[in-house]
């Protein structure tokens, strides 16, 4: 959707340091709730998910992708990821439990 390269640099700026945020920031917090015991397999699971999903994110949308429309299935992934949040969050207040707390 970018106009110009240097919409297109900056869009990629803003995803890079997204993305250098949250690796490090989701990492610790996983080794914050998993035992020491655990950690190792806690980490194992949360890299795995990562590159699982990189790898199976273009089989699994290519279907959706419509040659007249592509922006169509940014638009519905989209939706469906600010859905999944919403419903996340509603089910961690409905826990009553703080999630930095469960250790």
């Amino acid at each position: 959707m970018a106009t110009s390269y240097a919409a297109a640099l900056v869009g990629m700026v803003v995803a890079g340091i997204g993305f250098g945020l949250y690796v490090p920031n989701h990492s610790s917090w996983i080794l914050s709730i998993v035992s020491a015991k655990r950690r190792g397999f806690g980490v194992g699971l949360v890299t795995t998910a990562m590159f699982l999903g990189q790898f199976s994110a273009p089989i699994l949308v290519q279907p959706f992708i419509d040659p007249a429309d592509p922006a169509a299935v940014w638009n519905a992934m989209g939706i469906l990821l600010i859905t999944l949040c919403i419903v996340y969050f509603g089910l961690s207040r409905v826990s009553g439990e703080p999630v930095a707390s469960a250790q």
